[in-house]
């Protein structure tokens, strides 16, 4: 990423708002659809804590996120029920694959940051 796309991002509020959404929304659909659901159908949570500077006091933008290990469901009279993500799709053994999950989010983040001044 080029440093005026990181500049961009590092002091416009909604630029990173947009970028943070756009990761979170990849990630819950990988979540909903490993708990076998659609992603309209189940609901997950995580907590972001942005980070800008590294520690060489360098701009280094990353966000460290902290996801449920499952899903919520919408029962059929109101509430919801939890879904666990079975244990064998996220275990070393069958590791989360970074590499096509960030090939997606840099497909829907590219359009994001180009379409702004």
């Amino acid at each position: 990423m080029g440093w005026q796309r990181i500049l961009l991002i590092a002091r416009n509020a909604k630029v990173m708002t947009g970028v943070l959404g756009i990761v979170y929304r990849t990630i819950a659909t990988y979540l909903a659809h490993k708990a076998g659901f659609a992603k309209t159908l189940a609901l997950t949570g995580a907590v972001t804590l942005i980070q800008r500077i590294a520690s060489a006091l360098n701009l280094n933008i990353h966000f460290h996120m902290l996801f449920l290990d499952g899903v919520y469901v919408d029962a059929m009279h109101g509430g919801a029920y939890w879904s666990a993500i079975p244990a064998t799709s996220i275990s070393p053994r069958r590791p989360w694959k970074p590499q096509m999950k960030t090939r997606q989010i840099s497909y829907w983040k590219a359009p994001l940051l180009t379409a702004l001044p």
